[in-house]
């Protein structure tokens, strides 16, 4: 079996050599000092072993459609293994195959098991790095704007969607054209892990610890930050584990595993290391990933002609108030405020702030608002947030809508909600006057 092969030979590179520690306070008083984290903290030390020489990473597994045009791909976390990581050590089900001969799936699908160098001490890179040593193995594998596959679907367990993050933000131009429908995050530090900052507390310097610690760190957070207000249709769907690991405790906590969900959130009856393995397809974590990715491609073949957004590239907004302009913000006489007012506003607060705002306001106006106005409004509200706030503001909005605006929708509504976008503006009740045109 490869994780057996795999790890016989990181222990051949190792010599049996002790890894000295740079720390002038002795392990084991630290671990004392750390109380109840004393076992994780020893454990975790086990299971570090020596870096090897030379890193040598296995080949990705690649299950390939005999007319492929969609491409599911499997991203292990630290230390993991393209097989190893995603098989059942009880029934032996290996995941990635598990779904390629689903007679559920759709034609047209390959199913990618990646590799890539993500180990803690071989190469100790950067969670920078990592996205570099993906991408290197998504280009050579085809799954790259260059390659055949126009719909990407990735399933990424702990630091793997961390690493997958980081090289979209990072390579916006790797994936321009590609549709990446959903991504499913299998119990993703995104806001660290705990067990790593104390791992980080005996060894400092390593990388691989410093990108997953919870405590002060930037990184996570100025990916999250990134990740949240870009402009992209990629649906982050999350499960997280409800069990502790041997020995470790609950490695990744609710919290971090959510931090960036904006699709369904499932509490997945397994430990950190099992909720990659389910145990054959009648398994919860295997009906789940699998509903939330024939419904994604679904999603996806009815909304086919709807231009699919990955802007990773876009910088953040920053909404400054426009101090120079010089607007009464208090409402006339009757109550009503107008669209100025409403704009000067938006100006003053966050992005996450901006489409909340404008549903209150514009029922306030003293007529309704053209269609065009009201993304001019939302223009720099959060993605997320657009759909549902046109949804809520439809009976306010003039008729008839002009194509023009119909076309713009397109490209500013979350492809996900613009199949209810479309409902709630053609549906009877909220066609206060006039009529909605056709869609072009």
């Amino acid at each position: 079996m490869h994780s057996d092969t795999y790890s016989a030979h990181r222990r051949s590179d190792c010599h049996h050599k002790p890894q000295t520690s740079k720390h002038k306070m002795p392990i084991y008083m630290l671990s004392r000092l750390l109380n109840k984290w004393t076992f994780p903290v020893v454990a975790l030390l086990l299971t570090m072993g020596c870096a090897a020489p030379v890193v040598h990473i296995p080949d990705t597994v690649a299950l390939k459609s005999p007319k492929p045009d969609k491409a599911i791909v499997f991203i292990h976390g630290l230390n993991g293994h393209p097989v190893a990581t995603w098989t059942n050590e009880e029934t032996k089900a290996y995941w990635p195959e598990m779904l390629r001969t689903d007679p559920d799936l759709p034609p047209g699908f390959s199913v990618y098991s990646l590799s890539y160098n993500a180990q803690m001490f071989d190469g100790n890179l950067t969670l920078n790095e990592m996205g570099q040593s993906l991408k290197s193995d998504l280009r050579t594998q085809g799954l790259t704007r260059e390659g055949q596959y126009k719909e990407i679907y990735f399933v990424a367990h702990s630091m793997g969607n961390l690493a997958l993050r980081s090289m979209m933000a990072n390579e916006p131009e790797l994936f321009r054209g590609v549709k990446i429908p959903l991504v499913i995050s299998l119990g993703s530090p995104s806001e660290g892990s705990e067990l790593a900052s104390l791992g980080r507390m005996l060894m400092p310097g390593n990388s691989a610890l410093e990108n997953l610690a919870s405590a002060g760190n930037k990184q996570l957070s100025d990916l999250n930050k990134r990740w949240q207000e870009t402009n992209n249709d990629t649906v982050f769907a999350c499960g997280y584990e409800t069990l502790p690991t041997q020995g470790l405790g609950l490695i990744v906590g609710k919290p971090s595993a959510l931090a960036v969900c904006d699709g369904e959130r499932w509490p997945l009856p397994a430990d950190h290391i099992h909720i990659a393995k389910p145990r054959d397809r009648k398994d919860r974590i295997y009906s789940w990933t699998k509903h939330e990715l024939l419904e994604a491609a679904r999603r996806i073949q009815r909304l086919g002609d709807i231009q699919f957004v990955n802007d990773y590239d876009r910088p953040i907004q920053k909404i400054q108030s426009t101090s120079e302009e010089k607007i009464e913000l208090r409402a006339s006489k009757d109550g009503s405020i107008s669209l100025d007012q409403i704009r000067a506003m938006a100006s003053g607060v966050s992005t996450l702030q901006v489409a909340n705002l404008v549903v209150d306001m514009v029922p306030q106006m003293d007529q309704q608002i053209s269609c065009s106005d009201l993304l001019v409004l939302l223009k720099n509200a959060y993605s997320l947030h657009r759909g549902n706030a046109i949804i809520k503001l439809s009976p306010y909005i003039k008729r008839p809508i002009s194509p023009e605006c119909l076309r713009d929708m397109r490209s500013v509504v979350y492809s996900v909600h613009l199949e209810g976008v479309l409902r709630a503006l053609f549906s009877k009740t909220s066609q206060t006057t006039g009529s909605v045109v056709t869609s072009p």
